[in-house]
Protein backbone atom coordinates (compact mmCIF):
# COMPACT_ATOMS: atom_id res chain seq x y z
CA UNK A 1 0.00 0.00 0.00
CA UNK A 2 1.69 3.15 -1.16
CA UNK A 3 1.03 6.53 1.86
CA UNK A 4 0.99 9.86 0.99
CA UNK A 5 3.70 11.81 3.56
CA UNK A 6 0.95 14.38 4.57
CA UNK A 7 -0.11 17.41 2.36
CA UNK A 8 -0.49 17.37 -1.11
CA UNK A 9 1.29 14.62 -2.89
CA UNK A 10 1.30 12.96 -6.28
CA UNK A 11 1.61 9.53 -7.42
CA UNK A 12 3.83 9.16 -10.33
CA UNK A 13 2.89 6.02 -12.59
CA UNK A 14 5.87 4.89 -14.95
CA UNK A 15 2.70 4.46 -17.45
CA UNK A 16 0.34 5.92 -19.43
CA UNK A 17 -3.07 6.92 -17.81
CA UNK A 18 -4.76 5.12 -20.29
CA UNK A 19 -3.48 1.83 -19.18
CA UNK A 20 -5.48 2.34 -15.85
CA UNK A 21 -8.78 0.18 -16.62
CA UNK A 22 -10.96 1.43 -13.37
CA UNK A 23 -10.18 3.43 -10.13
CA UNK A 24 -11.95 2.38 -7.04
CA UNK A 25 -14.04 0.47 -9.16
CA UNK A 26 -15.00 3.03 -11.84
CA UNK A 27 -13.94 3.49 -15.32
CA UNK A 28 -11.73 7.01 -15.70
CA UNK A 29 -14.16 8.70 -17.42
CA UNK A 30 -17.24 8.30 -14.52
CA UNK A 31 -14.44 8.76 -12.05
CA UNK A 32 -15.46 11.06 -9.52
CA UNK A 33 -13.65 11.51 -5.98
CA UNK A 34 -16.54 12.26 -3.62
CA UNK A 35 -18.58 8.54 -4.54
CA UNK A 36 -16.04 6.53 -3.01
CA UNK A 37 -18.06 3.46 -2.77
CA UNK A 38 -16.89 0.65 -0.28
CA UNK A 39 -13.49 0.58 -0.39
CA UNK A 40 -11.01 -1.84 1.50
CA UNK A 41 -9.84 -1.12 4.16
CA UNK A 42 -6.29 -1.63 5.00
CA UNK A 43 -5.21 -1.20 9.12
CA UNK A 44 -7.86 1.40 9.79
CA UNK A 45 -7.31 3.37 6.51
CA UNK A 46 -10.17 3.29 3.49
CA UNK A 47 -7.52 2.15 0.62
CA UNK A 48 -8.25 3.96 -3.18
CA UNK A 49 -7.15 1.70 -5.20
CA UNK A 50 -6.81 1.41 -9.22
CA UNK A 51 -6.69 -1.89 -11.53
CA UNK A 52 -4.12 -1.88 -14.80
CA UNK A 53 -5.35 -2.82 -18.16
CA UNK A 54 -2.36 -6.08 -17.35
CA UNK A 55 -4.31 -7.01 -14.22
CA UNK A 56 -2.65 -5.78 -11.54
CA UNK A 57 -3.40 -3.06 -9.05
CA UNK A 58 -2.18 -0.83 -7.37
CA UNK A 59 -3.72 0.19 -3.44
CA UNK A 60 -3.03 3.65 -1.93
CA UNK A 61 -4.20 6.34 0.58
CA UNK A 62 -3.25 10.23 1.11
CA UNK A 63 -2.59 10.86 -2.58
CA UNK A 64 -4.11 14.13 -3.94
CA UNK A 65 -3.09 13.52 -7.24
CA UNK A 66 -2.10 10.31 -10.49
CA UNK A 67 0.17 11.59 -13.09
CA UNK A 68 1.31 9.20 -15.50
CA UNK A 69 4.19 9.18 -18.30
CA UNK A 70 3.36 11.94 -21.13
CA UNK A 71 4.56 13.60 -23.61
CA UNK A 72 3.74 16.63 -21.61
CA UNK A 73 3.85 16.64 -18.12
CA UNK A 74 1.23 19.79 -18.54
CA UNK A 75 -1.28 17.30 -20.73
CA UNK A 76 -4.68 17.42 -18.76
CA UNK A 77 -4.56 13.70 -20.33
CA UNK A 78 -1.69 12.63 -18.02
CA UNK A 79 -3.64 13.55 -14.33
CA UNK A 80 -5.90 12.22 -12.33
CA UNK A 81 -7.21 15.12 -9.45
CA UNK A 82 -8.23 12.86 -6.23
CA UNK A 83 -8.60 16.77 -4.48
CA UNK A 84 -12.06 17.70 -3.69
CA UNK A 85 -11.45 21.58 -4.51
CA UNK A 86 -14.18 24.12 -3.87
CA UNK A 87 -14.63 27.64 -6.46
CA UNK A 88 -13.85 29.81 -2.93
CA UNK A 89 -11.18 31.79 -4.05
CA UNK A 90 -8.79 31.85 -1.06
CA UNK A 91 -8.70 28.12 -1.01
CA UNK A 92 -5.70 27.44 -2.45
CA UNK A 93 -4.14 29.97 0.03
CA UNK A 94 -5.82 27.60 2.79
CA UNK A 95 -2.55 26.19 4.35
CA UNK A 96 -4.54 24.27 7.47
CA UNK A 97 -6.91 22.76 5.19
CA UNK A 98 -3.91 21.13 3.06
CA UNK A 99 -1.51 20.27 5.55
CA UNK A 100 -4.17 18.54 7.95
CA UNK A 101 -5.18 16.90 4.67
CA UNK A 102 -8.78 18.22 4.87
CA UNK A 103 -9.76 18.24 1.03
CA UNK A 104 -9.20 14.46 1.31
CA UNK A 105 -11.51 13.56 4.15
CA UNK A 106 -13.98 15.40 1.95
CA UNK A 107 -14.09 12.69 -0.20
CA UNK A 108 -15.61 10.98 2.78
CA UNK A 109 -17.90 13.46 4.64
CA UNK A 110 -18.45 17.18 4.76
CA UNK A 111 -19.70 17.15 8.09
CA UNK A 112 -23.28 15.92 9.65
CA UNK A 113 -26.34 17.47 11.06
CA UNK A 114 -26.30 14.24 13.75
CA UNK A 115 -22.86 16.62 15.23
CA UNK A 116 -23.75 20.23 16.82
CA UNK A 117 -20.26 22.45 16.67
CA UNK A 118 -20.40 24.30 19.79
CA UNK A 119 -18.17 27.62 20.21
CA UNK A 120 -16.87 28.63 23.77
CA UNK A 121 -15.10 31.43 22.64
CA UNK A 122 -15.68 35.38 22.24
CA UNK A 123 -18.92 35.18 19.62
CA UNK A 124 -19.62 35.87 16.22
CA UNK A 125 -19.91 39.26 14.98
CA UNK A 126 -23.38 40.56 13.38
CA UNK A 127 -24.35 41.48 10.11
CA UNK A 128 -22.89 43.66 8.11
CA UNK A 129 -24.68 47.23 7.36
CA UNK A 130 -24.52 48.90 4.18
CA UNK A 131 -21.83 51.29 5.12
CA UNK A 132 -19.27 48.52 6.09
CA UNK A 133 -17.48 46.86 2.97
CA UNK A 134 -16.02 44.02 5.51
CA UNK A 135 -18.33 41.41 4.48
CA UNK A 136 -17.37 39.08 7.39
CA UNK A 137 -20.42 37.89 7.73
CA UNK A 138 -21.44 37.44 4.18
CA UNK A 139 -19.15 33.83 3.76
CA UNK A 140 -20.79 32.28 7.00
CA UNK A 141 -24.32 30.46 6.33
CA UNK A 142 -26.39 32.19 8.67
CA UNK A 143 -28.86 29.88 8.66
CA UNK A 144 -26.10 27.18 10.42
CA UNK A 145 -25.35 29.78 13.24
CA UNK A 146 -27.69 29.30 16.49
CA UNK A 147 -27.15 32.70 17.63
CA UNK A 148 -29.04 35.57 20.27
CA UNK A 149 -28.67 38.91 20.63
CA UNK A 150 -25.44 38.41 23.51
CA UNK A 151 -23.19 36.42 21.27
CA UNK A 152 -22.06 39.92 19.08
CA UNK A 153 -18.84 40.14 19.27
CA UNK A 154 -18.55 43.90 18.87
CA UNK A 155 -15.82 44.27 20.92
CA UNK A 156 -13.18 47.11 21.13
CA UNK A 157 -10.38 46.86 18.75
CA UNK A 158 -7.98 47.18 21.21
CA UNK A 159 -8.76 43.78 23.01
CA UNK A 160 -6.01 41.23 21.29
CA UNK A 161 -8.84 38.80 21.29
CA UNK A 162 -11.11 40.47 19.09
CA UNK A 163 -12.65 38.79 16.17
CA UNK A 164 -10.73 35.43 17.48
CA UNK A 165 -14.30 33.17 17.98
CA UNK A 166 -15.81 34.76 14.33
CA UNK A 167 -12.37 33.57 13.12
CA UNK A 168 -13.01 30.51 14.62
CA UNK A 169 -16.17 29.74 13.56
CA UNK A 170 -15.27 30.85 9.61
CA UNK A 171 -12.31 28.32 10.05
CA UNK A 172 -14.70 25.81 11.00
CA UNK A 173 -17.52 26.38 8.35
CA UNK A 174 -17.53 29.49 6.08
CA UNK A 175 -19.47 28.36 3.13
CA UNK A 176 -17.96 26.64 0.56
CA UNK A 177 -18.15 26.67 -3.26
CA UNK A 178 -19.72 30.30 -3.28
CA UNK A 179 -16.86 31.81 -5.06
CA UNK A 180 -16.27 34.30 -2.10
CA UNK A 181 -13.26 33.85 0.68
CA UNK A 182 -12.90 30.70 2.44
CA UNK A 183 -13.90 26.89 2.26
CA UNK A 184 -14.76 25.85 5.63
CA UNK A 185 -13.31 22.54 7.11
CA UNK A 186 -17.49 21.38 8.19
CA UNK A 187 -19.88 22.50 5.40
CA UNK A 188 -23.10 20.72 7.34
CA UNK A 189 -23.12 20.84 11.00
CA UNK A 190 -24.81 23.98 12.82
CA UNK A 191 -22.84 26.00 14.94
CA UNK A 192 -23.76 26.92 18.03
CA UNK A 193 -22.72 30.35 19.55
CA UNK A 194 -21.92 31.34 23.35
CA UNK A 195 -19.68 34.33 23.80
CA UNK A 196 -18.02 33.58 27.48
CA UNK A 197 -15.59 36.54 27.46
CA UNK A 198 -18.63 38.86 27.49
CA UNK A 199 -21.82 37.32 27.38
CA UNK A 200 -24.20 36.98 30.23
CA UNK A 201 -23.16 33.10 30.33
CA UNK A 202 -20.92 31.06 32.12
CA UNK A 203 -18.68 28.61 31.09
CA UNK A 204 -20.45 26.08 32.76
CA UNK A 205 -23.36 26.88 31.98
CA UNK A 206 -22.54 27.20 27.85
CA UNK A 207 -21.56 23.95 28.12
CA UNK A 208 -24.78 22.38 30.10
CA UNK A 209 -26.63 24.05 27.57
CA UNK A 210 -25.34 23.12 24.44
CA UNK A 211 -25.38 19.36 26.17
CA UNK A 212 -28.89 20.27 26.65
CA UNK A 213 -29.63 21.29 23.50
CA UNK A 214 -27.93 18.72 21.63
CA UNK A 215 -29.80 15.79 23.73
CA UNK A 216 -33.30 17.13 22.59
CA UNK A 217 -32.00 17.03 19.39
CA UNK A 218 -29.94 13.78 19.56
CA UNK A 219 -26.67 14.95 18.29
CA UNK A 220 -22.94 14.68 19.32
CA UNK A 221 -21.14 17.46 20.08
CA UNK A 222 -18.01 19.14 19.37
CA UNK A 223 -16.70 21.79 20.94
CA UNK A 224 -14.28 24.40 19.87
CA UNK A 225 -12.95 26.48 23.24
CA UNK A 226 -10.90 29.45 23.05
CA UNK A 227 -10.12 29.97 26.30
CA UNK A 228 -6.90 29.54 27.90
CA UNK A 229 -5.86 30.77 31.55
CA UNK A 230 -6.84 29.31 34.86
CA UNK A 231 -9.66 31.42 35.56
CA UNK A 232 -11.55 29.08 33.39
CA UNK A 233 -11.23 26.15 35.36
CA UNK A 234 -13.58 27.83 38.04
CA UNK A 235 -16.03 29.84 35.73
CA UNK A 236 -19.06 29.13 36.55
CA UNK A 237 -18.66 26.67 39.32
CA UNK A 238 -15.83 24.56 41.01
CA UNK A 239 -13.07 22.36 39.07
CA UNK A 240 -15.19 19.66 40.52
CA UNK A 241 -18.21 20.19 38.88
CA UNK A 242 -16.98 21.33 35.50
CA UNK A 243 -14.76 17.86 35.58
CA UNK A 244 -18.52 16.41 36.43
CA UNK A 245 -19.52 17.78 33.38
CA UNK A 246 -16.83 16.48 31.28
CA UNK A 247 -17.54 13.14 32.52
CA UNK A 248 -21.07 12.61 32.44
CA UNK A 249 -20.97 13.78 28.53
CA UNK A 250 -17.89 11.72 27.47
CA UNK A 251 -19.97 9.09 25.27
CA UNK A 252 -21.13 12.18 23.30
CA UNK A 253 -19.24 15.06 23.26
CA UNK A 254 -15.32 15.86 22.52
CA UNK A 255 -14.00 19.04 23.74
CA UNK A 256 -11.03 21.25 21.93
CA UNK A 257 -9.76 23.36 24.12
CA UNK A 258 -6.63 26.08 23.34
CA UNK A 259 -3.39 24.77 25.20
CA UNK A 260 -2.52 28.56 25.55
CA UNK A 261 0.03 31.02 24.67
CA UNK A 262 1.99 31.21 27.41
CA UNK A 263 4.92 29.23 25.66
CA UNK A 264 5.25 27.18 28.72
CA UNK A 265 4.26 23.44 29.46
CA UNK A 266 1.14 23.31 29.10
CA UNK A 267 0.98 20.71 32.41
CA UNK A 268 2.45 23.81 34.26
CA UNK A 269 0.08 25.22 37.08
CA UNK A 270 1.10 28.84 37.89
CA UNK A 271 2.06 30.08 41.20
CA UNK A 272 -0.01 33.08 42.38
CA UNK A 273 2.87 35.48 41.55
CA UNK A 274 2.68 34.38 37.83
CA UNK A 275 0.45 34.94 34.71
CA UNK A 276 -2.65 32.72 35.19
CA UNK A 277 -3.90 33.67 31.99
CA UNK A 278 -1.64 32.25 29.58
CA UNK A 279 -1.67 28.82 31.19
CA UNK A 280 -2.94 25.57 29.78
CA UNK A 281 -6.39 26.00 32.35
CA UNK A 282 -8.86 23.45 31.18
CA UNK A 283 -6.46 21.91 28.47
CA UNK A 284 -4.90 20.66 31.38
CA UNK A 285 -8.11 18.25 31.70
CA UNK A 286 -7.06 16.36 29.25
CA UNK A 287 -4.78 13.62 30.84
CA UNK A 288 -8.06 13.03 33.02
CA UNK A 289 -10.74 13.16 30.77
CA UNK A 290 -10.42 10.98 27.39
CA UNK A 291 -12.98 13.12 25.45
CA UNK A 292 -10.65 16.74 26.01
CA UNK A 293 -8.20 17.53 23.63
CA UNK A 294 -5.46 20.12 24.36
CA UNK A 295 -4.53 22.32 21.04
CA UNK A 296 -1.06 23.60 20.52
CA UNK A 297 -0.50 26.17 17.83
CA UNK A 298 1.57 25.19 14.71
CA UNK A 299 3.31 27.89 13.24
CA UNK A 300 2.60 28.70 9.55
CA UNK A 301 5.62 28.47 7.15
CA UNK A 302 4.54 27.56 3.71
CA UNK A 303 5.56 26.29 -0.09
CA UNK A 304 2.90 25.99 -2.56
CA UNK A 305 2.60 22.32 -3.88
CA UNK A 306 1.00 22.30 -6.91
CA UNK A 307 -0.59 25.61 -6.69
CA UNK A 308 -1.82 24.48 -3.57
CA UNK A 309 0.10 26.36 0.51
CA UNK A 310 1.71 23.47 2.49
CA UNK A 311 4.05 23.27 4.96
CA UNK A 312 7.80 24.24 4.44
CA UNK A 313 8.98 23.04 7.90
CA UNK A 314 6.88 21.65 11.08
CA UNK A 315 7.75 24.20 14.03
CA UNK A 316 5.60 25.05 16.93
CA UNK A 317 4.79 28.76 17.24
CA UNK A 318 7.12 30.04 19.54
CA UNK A 319 3.87 31.32 21.73
CA UNK A 320 1.91 28.08 21.92
CA UNK A 321 2.38 26.12 25.04
CA UNK A 322 3.61 22.58 25.00
CA UNK A 323 4.90 19.38 26.08
CA UNK A 324 3.26 15.70 26.42
CA UNK A 325 -0.10 17.12 27.60
CA UNK A 326 -0.94 18.65 24.05
CA UNK A 327 -2.87 16.36 22.73
CA UNK A 328 -1.94 17.52 19.16
CA UNK A 329 -0.84 21.11 16.98
CA UNK A 330 -3.74 22.99 15.15
CA UNK A 331 -2.15 25.19 11.51
CA UNK A 332 -2.60 28.71 12.87
CA UNK A 333 -2.57 31.66 10.96
CA UNK A 334 -5.24 30.36 8.64
CA UNK A 335 -6.93 32.60 6.36
CA UNK A 336 -10.47 33.43 8.36
CA UNK A 337 -12.75 36.01 7.65
CA UNK A 338 -12.69 38.49 10.52
CA UNK A 339 -14.22 42.17 10.27
CA UNK A 340 -11.95 44.87 9.51
CA UNK A 341 -9.36 43.54 6.55
CA UNK A 342 -11.86 41.12 5.42
CA UNK A 343 -9.38 38.07 4.98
Amino acid sequence: VVHGQGGTDTMFLAKALSQITSINGQTRKEFNPMAIGDLPVHQGYAVDHIVLSNGNEIYFTGIERIEGESASRLASSSVIELLVTPNDPEFKDQWNLHVQDVPSAWRFTTGSDEVLLVSLDTGVLPESTPEQVYGHLSDLSEHRLLTDPTDDENRSFVDYAYGHGHMAISVMSSTPNNNEFVAGINWTSDVLVADVYDGPVSLQDAIQEALAYAGQTGQKVVFQGGIQGESWLTNGGSQQELEAILAASEATAVYAVAAGNGGVEVDHIPDPGEDRNESGGVARLQAAHNNVIAVGAMQREQEMVDGLANALDVKRAEYSNYGHGVTLMGATDSRATYQFTGI
